[in-house]
């Protein structure tokens, strides 16, 4: 597409990535990411701040698929556990399936600021630019993007980069 603006500025137009880019920013705002229920629930070793951050932003791991029961008798670090992962599918519809695992707490804690710096599960895990959480962190759009899907407008939502990743791969086959 070719197209010229009122200052004589040309632009040219790959409607390819338009519609992925359409595509992806839909994916980041529309899907609800499901959760699978765990048979018992997963206890977390949290630092201080983590679990405050949880505890904070709630809503935020709610709709990410997190579910976690609290038990205020518990010493902190050890009060919070998980119910529900976030499942993305079987991967038998030709999509490949993505695994959140409980590392993925903390890391979403690291999105949301919460130092992290005494968490046995290591907040880096799974924070990757891949799919899978793997790859260089900080490397390309994918992560650039994580950090800003729940910044720039109200109604989107904060996403893990394996979220992100997902939906990039996504709206690439679906353009």
């Amino acid at each position: 597409i070719l197209a010229r603006d009122h200052n004589n500025n040309l632009w040219i137009l790959d409607q390819h990535a338009c519609d992925e880019k359409y595509n992806f920013e839909r994916l980041c705002k529309e899907t609800v990411i499901h959760e699978q229920k765990l048979i018992a629930p997963l206890p977390l070793e949290l630092s201080p701040s983590e679990e405050h951050c949880v505890l904070e932003h709630m809503d935020i791991f709610e709709r990410n698929g997190f579910r976690f029961t609290y038990d205020p008798e518990k010493d902190q670090r050890h009060r919070l556990s998980v119910t529900a992962l976030p499942h993305s599918g079987s991967g038998g519809d030709g999509r490949k399936a993505v695994q959140f695992g409980k590392e993925d707490v903390g890391a979403l804690c690291a999105m949301l600021g919460a130092d992290g710096t005494s968490s046995a599960e290591g907040y880096i895990a799974g924070f990757g630019s891949g799919a899978d959480g793997s790859g260089m962190v900080g490397n390309n759009a994918v992560r650039r993007f994580a950090g800003l899907a729940g910044s720039h407008n109200g109604s989107s939502v904060m996403r893990l980069p394996k979220a992100i990743a997902m939906f990039a791969s996504r709206a690439c086959r679906g353009s």
